[in-house]
């Protein structure tokens, strides 16, 4: 097993925290079952223990997770259409008593595998044990949907970035590099210029799409 540093990753940003633990699962389910992470306490960054043995064959095994994603999944390990498609409003947002048949409604077409992998997606996105302020189902605190964002396309537009240019996978463990409109899916504040951070006088935001 080796020990692989993400110095891209540093614990002082919620993105990057998420982004570490996102790898680690990955690895843990589709490469390497034995992988495992944890935090150097000198400079805040990751260091995942795995097969693989460089930052370049971590993000290799990523870029082939997302490879091998058939047409219309927006989940590793999920049937096609989950999250539900479109913009607001978000059809994961249900009120109480409206998930469990949403989860069946997808049992009826997906794998069991694909099933359970539903299942622990929406324990993490949503529940029906609270409810906002519009009666929908309450969001996780590891999202944060601004303005007609979705759980799908919150999910669906890095993606679409990440098939077009694989390396942005990289950049994400190696070193940042902000894409102009890219959100950052609004759990990276740094991803928020201003006009006058910009240069161009745009107030644009730049984020982190492999992340």
């Amino acid at each position: 097993m080796s020990e692989v540093k993400l110095p891209a990753l540093i614990g002082d940003t919620p993105l990057a925290v998420l982004a570490a633990i996102g790898t680690l699962r990955l690895m843990h389910q589709f490469v390497d079952a034995q992988a495992r992470l944890c935090w150097d306490p000198d400079d805040r960054r990751p260091v995942l223990f795995s097969a693989c043995a460089s930052v370049g064959d971590v993000a290799s095994a990523l870029s082939g997770i997302v490879a091998g994603m058939p047409e219309g999944v927006m989940v590793p390990g999920c049937p096609a259409g989950f999250p539900p498609p479109g913009a607001a409003p978000d059809r994961l947002r249900l009120p109480p008593g409206q998930l469990q048949p949403l989860l069946a409604s997808f049992a009826r077409e997906a794998t069991p595998e694909e099933t359970a992998e539903v299942r622990r997606w929406l324990s993490t996105l949503v529940t029906d044990l609270a409810v906002d302020g519009e009666g929908r189902g309450a969001i996780s605190l590891f999202t944060a949907p601004s303005g007609k964002q979705t759980m799908a396309t919150m999910f669906e537009k890095p993606l679409q970035i990440i098939r077009k240019e694989p390396d942005v996978l990289r950049q994400a463990l190696c070193g940042w590099r902000r894409v102009r409109g890219v959100t950052g899916e609004y759990l990276d504040h740094r991803a928020m210029w201003d006009a006058t951070e910009d240069g161009g006088g745009n107030a644009e935001m730049r984020g982190v799409p492999g992340a």
